[in-house]
């Protein structure tokens, strides 16, 4: 009773640790912009560990979780945001005359800047923390702000052709900044004073000049001030930072986060070339660098990539290759050495719509590679994927091929090609390059290189350090270079027959490649026409001249990429406008050829074609067609959101479009929608064709024909489209085009998404029937495929045999690297001749056979052709043989004649194309002749004693002899003699046929008694005696 306890009071104790503030947190979202030279993020503010605000009770929700509470900690940019509205709504009411913009400049150009990242012991850096984190006091007296226009806003819309980085926000930055950049900021003064400009380079190498340096404004005055950076005491291609610090008279400083990404020079990035010859090179105009004094370059390469081919089926779960590497996934383990400078891998073919291509690198040298090995992947929705890797360490890497998507094969088919780029220069890849340029003195570069013993196909790797110096051989970049053998430029096809008689008329031509490089190419070609031929007056065209036996031409093959945009028409207003293919009514109904699709149904499918096409004079080495309307090259990336279609053209999407009808379409589920990619006129025109495209109420069939070998004033594309149904809801759609930099492009019609419009521009153009040619204009020296045409006659006296062999060698003299080239000797053509028919070597053989005996005639036939020979064989004397022809081989058989009988064939041998040979031969018969019978037998034997009779005989045909002895069946014959008190004497009659004559011998065998009496009986009876003793033992 009456227990008490004292409690005394104690003081809290409220530590803080200051080390732990102004740290970015590992989850905040980060930049760079990676589309648009802007700073992102722009602010930071408090976001980890918010004691906030919280619902207790989640209406709508199964259930409330563990602990549901009035107020939580909470985490995130939703945690953030709060305070910058709050920060923002407070410098409001302070200062009611200010705009958003007006109060953004003042965040961020106040804010501080001394931030470090969670974890680490680095400084956070502008994509990490944008301006810096908030300071809403300094804020409050910020002496200077940035005000922004409506007007500007809309201007610098990317989508429109803008430039968002001319906004007047306080950041200066360029994702490009190619030795030198410019930005232009407007300041606007909220109480009078004096600002000067300087930059902390944050030991960057940036250098800057701003104009004016200082400035002088009273309260409420605006001035512009210039801001430039120089960049070339800078690394390459990647970002770097400074600050630009704005000091007043007024005691609160504040400054603007530049962070640009440094070029030495507008090199590019990567260079792919196809070359059409063994021996080549491209030239590389209009590049900009910083100052060269001694122009320093070194290649690695060129390596010749290795093919492999392989099958995989489809992955059964497609969405995760790595739950079981046995389920749809091909592997190949590569060994890269030290001092690799480039891995590089691709594939090349499939017959599986959709590839993808991962890369491991086995880290821990265990044997085996995790899924967090994973190093480099290319997965977009075709097949055709590809991954280099620059300077990988050495080690062992494996590449998984993935079947994501599979065709109706049980097992898919693809090529991989790989490459090691070696560490030195086997010399097939130079540069010519002047020694020193100027700062910002335009020139080309050319780079030369050789593919010996190349074929069409063939994939070659390489790596370029450029260095202005010696002492600095790479600060200019490192280039990956690719070469892909194509076919070859110049080319002789045959016209016509491929069989000729003498007096006979062939048609050539030598086809000439379009020049898709950046150059005009002078062609230097001669055709040798082989012996016994002449070439027709008149029938060499372009200008080519006759000299003995050769032809030669010399040409200029203009480029083609001079294209500057597709004039567009219809059948109506443009007799060229035609759809002459398998057409009578301006579209190709390839279903009705035979083509079946690549099955769509459903939202979204993109197939991928190895279909080399040359589009705007870009030349396209596969293309991606989209359900959604819209063809892409094969290599463009993909398009996150291809059912949003764009004005053309458009820079903020870059890559090549072609879009007959570009909008959210599905395919319907009826047989026969999806994706179809045929050629004709031996691969001169490509059809692409959508089937059953629906969305809503709208429906289409529509398709893209590619005309390879337009000629001048011809469309070299052309969009078609049937069975099109406009519904009543307005649908968003774009038909048009642009090139692959997204600066060159025609929107022929667009709906807009934010505009209710069902009869739109797109409905107004495309219905049923639409027909929409484009073809290319504005460069009127621009030429396409040359076509060389002549015609040989055969002398008619000609003694040609087997193959006409033509011979086409070219030169471009006036592009450097290049060197004479032979193509392939086109042997199409063939001399009409007939078999060569010979028996036992001769045209009028003699020879003997045996009656009533099959033999195989002595036959040979040739045909200098290689065509198809039957024989025919007709008796002309004697008396009827039995004859049987299977295919070159005639067996005979003659009847049962006297000697000396004789008769007389005559075999016949005929080509394909009636083409004769006759062979006669004179066939003397012999009578078959008995075999030679030898039997061995003993005279004499005892009685008891086995006897043994043997036959052997000889055939002078070498028939098969049957022996019988004593009417039993064998060639051995064995019985035991008989008893007998006196001697007897036994007959043996031996037979031996050979089916056409029998010989008969009879031999006799005498059987003698044993000897009776004397001592010998004697013993051997005491011997017996002896032995059963012995055994009984």
């Amino acid at each position: 009773n009456n227990h008490r306890a004292t409690i005394t009071a104690t003081a809290g104790i409220r530590s803080v640790d200051s080390s732990l503030a102004d740290k970015v947190a590992s989850f905040s979202s980060r930049g760079p912009n990676t589309q648009f030279s802007t700073l992102l993020p722009m602010i930071s503010a408090p976001g980890a560990d918010i004691y906030a605000a919280y619902s207790d009770e989640h209406y709508g929700h199964e259930t409330t979780g563990p602990a549901p509470a009035d107020y939580a900690y909470l985490d995130g940019t939703s945690m953030a945001s709060p305070h910058v509205a709050g920060a923002a709504l407070l410098l409001r009411e302070l200062h009611p005359d200010w705009s958003a913009d007006a109060i953004r400049s003042a965040l961020m150009m106040t804010a501080e800047t001394d931030i470090g990242l969670n974890g680490s012991t680095a400084q956070a850096n502008w994509l990490d923390m944008g301006a810096g984190r908030i300071q809403i006091d300094a804020a409050a007296n910020a002496g200077l702000i940035m005000e922004e226009t409506q007007a500007n806003y809309e201007a610098a819309d990317p989508n429109s052709g803008g430039e968002p980085k001319t906004l007047n926000i306080p950041a200066l930055v360029d994702n490009n900044c190619l030795i030198e950049c410019t930005w232009q900021r407007t300041f606007t003064a909220t109480r009078n004073g004096t600002w000067t400009f300087g930059l902390d380079d944050m030991d960057s190498g940036l250098a800057l000049e701003a104009q004016p340096a200082s400035m002088t404004l009273s309260a409420g005055q605006s001035q512009t001030v210039t801001f430039t950076l120089s960049t070339w005491n800078v690394a390459d291609n990647d970002w770097v930072y400074g600050d630009v610090l704005i000091n007043g008279n007024d005691n609160n400083p504040q400054h603007m986060p530049v962070a640009v990404v440094a070029s030495n020079g507008n090199f590019p990035d990567f260079v792919e070339r196809t070359s059409h010859r063994d021996a080549d090179s491209a030239v590389l105009e209009d590049l900009l660098a910083i100052e060269i004094t001694d122009f320093t370059y070194e290649v690695t390469g060129l390596t010749m990539g290795t093919k492999v081919s392989g099958n995989v089926a489809q992955d059964s779960d497609p969405s995760d290759f790595y739950d079981n590497l046995n389920d749809g996934v091909y592997t190949l383990d590569v060994v890269v050495e030290e001092g690799t400078p480039r891995f590089v891998a691709q594939t090349t073919e499939s017959s599986a719509p959709d590839l993808d291509l991962y890369i491991a690198y086995d880290n821990d040298s265990d044997g085996v590679f995790d899924e967090d090995e994973l190093l480099a992947l290319s997965a977009g929705y075709s097949w055709n994927e590809y991954i280099s890797i620059e300077s990988p360490p050495a080690g062992t890497y494996r590449i998984y091929v993935h079947n994501f998507t599979g065709s109706a094969l049980q097992q898919d088919s693809f090529t991989l090609d790989y490459a090691l780029v070696g560490s030195s220069s086997d010399g097939s890849l130079s540069i010519d390059a002047p020694a020193s340029v100027a700062l910002r003195e335009s020139f080309d570069m050319r780079l030369l290189w050789s593919l010996d013993s190349s074929i069409p196909g063939d994939r070659f790797y390489a790596s370029v350090a450029l260095g202005s110096s010696a002492q600095t051989p790479d600060n200019l970049g490192i280039i990956p270079v690719d070469i892909i053998r194509g076919e070859n430029d110049v080319q002789l096809a045959v016209d016509g027959s491929d069989r000729v008689s003498p007096g006979d008329t062939v048609d050539y031509t030598v086809k000439v490649l379009a020049n898709t490089s950046t150059e005009d190419r002078n062609y230097e070609i001669d055709v040798t026409i082989p012996e016994g031929t002449s070439v027709v007056a008149g029938s060499v065209t372009d200008g080519g001249a006759v000299n003995g036996d050769t032809i030669s031409w010399s040409i200029t093959q203009n480029v083609t990429a001079g294209v500057s945009g597709y004039s567009v028409t219809t059948p109506e207003t443009d007799g060229q406008c035609l759809v002459d293919t398998n057409s009578n009514d301006g579209y190709i109904d390839l279903s009705a050829l035979g083509y079946q699709p690549v099955q769509g149904s459903g939202s979204e499918l993109l197939a991928a074609f190895p279909v080399a096409v040359n589009v705007l004079g870009e030349q396209w080495n596969g293309i991606a067609v989209s359900s959604k309307g819209f063809i892409t090259p094969a290599s463009a990336a993909v398009n996150a959101f291809p059912a949003i279609n764009r004005m053309l053209a458009d820079e903020s999407y870059s890559g090549a479009v072609l879009a007959p009808l570009w909008r959210d379409w599905s395919f319907s589920d009826d047989a026969g929608s999806g994706i179809t990619v045929a050629t004709f006129d031996n691969g001169a025109i490509t059809v692409v064709e959508w089937t059953g495209l629906q969305s809503g109420g709208h429906s289409a069939d529509m398709q893209v024909i590619l005309k390879h070998h337009a000629g001048p004033g011809e469309p070299s594309v052309i969009y078609a489209y049937r069975n099109v149904r406009s519904g009543t809801e307005s649908l968003a759609g774009t038909v048009g085009w642009q090139d692959q930099n997204g600066k060159l492009g025609t929107t022929l019609a667009f709906n807009s998404a934010n505009i209710n419009n069902p009869g739109g521009e797109v409905e107004s153009l495309i219905q049923s029937g639409t027909v929409l040619c484009l073809t290319p204009q504005g460069s009127t020296t621009a030429t396409g495929p040359a076509d060389l045409d002549f015609s040989l006659q055969v002398d008619a006296n000609a003694e040609l045999t087997g193959s006409l062999a033509v011979t086409v060698a070219s030169q471009v003299p006036n592009i450097a690297g290049t060197q004479e080239e032979i193509g392939e000797v086109n042997t199409e053509v063939q001399m009409h001749a007939a078999p060569e028919l010979l028996i036992d070597g001769s045209e009028q053989a003699s020879i003997s056979l045996t009656e009533l005996q099959a033999s195989v005639l002595p036959i040979s036939v040739t045909d200098a052709n290689g065509d198809n020979v039957s024989l025919s064989v007709e008796q002309l004397s004697g008396p009827v043989a039995t004859i049987n022809v299977a295919g070159e081989v005639v067996t005979v058989t003659p009847a049962s004649v006297d000697a000396g009988t004789a008769l007389r064939l005559r075999v016949t041998a005929t080509d394909e194309y009636g083409f004769t040979d006759t062979a006669t031969v004179d066939i003397t018969v012999t009578p078959n002749q008995p075999p030679v019978l030898t039997v061995s037998a003993p005279s004499s034997v005892q009685e008891g004693a086995t006897i043994t009779i043997r036959a052997s005989a000889t055939d002078p045909e070498d028939d098969e002899i049957v022996f019988t002895i004593n009417g039993v069946q064998g060639s051995t014959f064995s019985s035991t003699a008989p008893d007998t008190d006196d001697s007897t004497s036994l007959s043996f009659t031996v037979t031996a046929t050979d089916g056409q004559n029998t010989v008969t011998e009879t031999v006799t065998v005498t059987v003698t008694s044993r000897p009776s009496g004397g001592g010998g009986s004697v013993s051997l009876v005491w011997l017996g005696g002896l032995m059963v003793a012995l055994i009984s033992r």
